[in-house]
């Protein structure tokens, strides 16, 4: 099992903007991928081979809809190799909650679990 803490993500709806030529990461996307990288760097997580259970307790302090964080956290976890990728191959099951005791951002927790269990 691997817990993490984290700063919030922008929302779904704040990572990406438009462009001539399709669509490219917000500035404010950017600057909290590389703190949430240095955040998650400094916790030295272990990297997870295979299906796993996310559970997402997010801060009673937050303004988004809940789910609307999810790509950006996901996504941060794929990028780091915290976990093999973010399709239902390796994703079995996501869990959110908004929690009064998270104080600030998101504890983040990944439960590895065995083929049989994952079927």
């Amino acid at each position: 099992m691997i817990s993490l803490e984290l700063s919030l993500p922008p929302t779904v709806n704040g990572l990406y903007k438009n462009i001539k030529r399709g669509r490219a990461r917000t500035p404010r996307y950017n600057a909290w991928r590389t703190s949430a990288g240095w955040q998650l760097m400094a916790q030295r997580p272990e990297r997870l081979i295979g299906p796993v259970v996310i559970s997402y307790a997010i801060s009673s302090k937050a303004k988004g809809d809940p789910d609307n964080y999810l790509k950006a956290l996901n996504d941060l976890l794929v990028s780091y190799q915290v976990i093999e990728g973010d399709t239902p191959k390796t994703v079995r099951k996501i869990d959110v909650k908004v929690c009064s005791e998270v104080k600030e951002g998101v504890r983040v927790t990944i439960i590895p679990v065995s083929q049989d269990e994952a079927a």
